[in-house]
């Protein structure tokens, strides 16, 4: 199976596990998963509209005061009753936000008043990937606002450097519009990374099913919305597809030379 992230808005985890229990109709699994890394987490799934398109947004409510080294977080995420997919994947994430947050990653601090209700959203998500027996991760070029945007008040920043520290050293297609919110959030850009996502311009077809989830802001200029498709990859439909891809780089190549 592969998962198709059509990023056409930007990413964050609460987005993505919006689309995944859109796409499952499987709340309760995904809020067991949460109440796993926190005991008294709550999920909430909202229905919204964006640009007259229906799709669901996730929250969770995780409160949790403190913080915490990435050595003191992945010692957390190690001692929880979760399958070695998830904690495999949850370490990679974690290790990928530390990375972009100091020069030494073990420097960097996590205040998991903020993080509890990412972390919770993360663990969901790879729970779900796991069971979807999902082998290739892909996604689409994701839009990303400009690092910096011209406003009344003078240059303000828009996308954060852990982000495109992220997006840059994991090779995501990151695509700059001139949209003056941030799109891709740093935990989006680390869930991809942690899941190896390849870039696709398309899906390889067979799809199965299809989620939608929601971004946080009605925004006018694009429709806040991801796409994620579930589908059936075969040597075939993979081959055929890597054979494409490797066309498309090819012919990308030869207009910059």
């Amino acid at each position: 199976m592969y998962l198709y992230f059509d990023c056409f808005a930007g990413l964050d985890v609460f987005m993505t596990l919006g689309a995944i229990v859109n796409m499952t109709k499987d709340f309760d699994s995904a809020e067991k998963v949460c109440q796993k890394i926190y005991p008294a987490a709550k999920l909430a799934i909202n229905p919204c509209i964006r640009a007259g398109m229906e799709a669901d947004r996730a929250s969770v409510e995780a409160c949790f005061e403190g913080e915490k080294t990435r050595d003191d977080l992945l010692e957390f995420i190690n001692a929880l009753e979760l399958s070695a997919f998830v904690l495999e994947h949850l370490c990679k994430y974690t290790g990928i936000k530390a990375d972009a947050r100091s020069v030494n990653p073990n420097d960097a601090v996590f205040d998991m008043s903020k993080e509890m209700p990412i972390l919770c959203a993360a663990a969901a998500i790879f729970d779900a990937v796991e069971k979807m027996k999902v082998k290739n991760v892909l996604c689409s070029r994701i839009l990303c606002s400009k690092s910096f945007t011209l406003t009344e008040n003078g240059f303000e920043k828009v996308t954060n450097a852990e982000t495109l520290y992220i997006s840059k050293k994991h090779s995501l297609p990151v695509f700059e519009t001139e949209c003056q919110r941030e799109l891709l959030c740093e935990s989006g850009a680390a869930l991809l990374g942690a899941l190896g996502a390849k870039k696709a311009e398309y899906t390889p077809g067979n799809a199965s099913k299809i989620g939608y989830g929601a971004g946080d802001e009605d925004i006018l200029q694009i429709i806040n919305i991801l796409r994620l498709v579930l589908g059936n990859d075969d040597e075939e439909d993979l081959l055929q597809f890597e054979m494409q891809l490797e066309l498309s780089e090819l012919q990308t190549a030869s207009q910059t030379l």
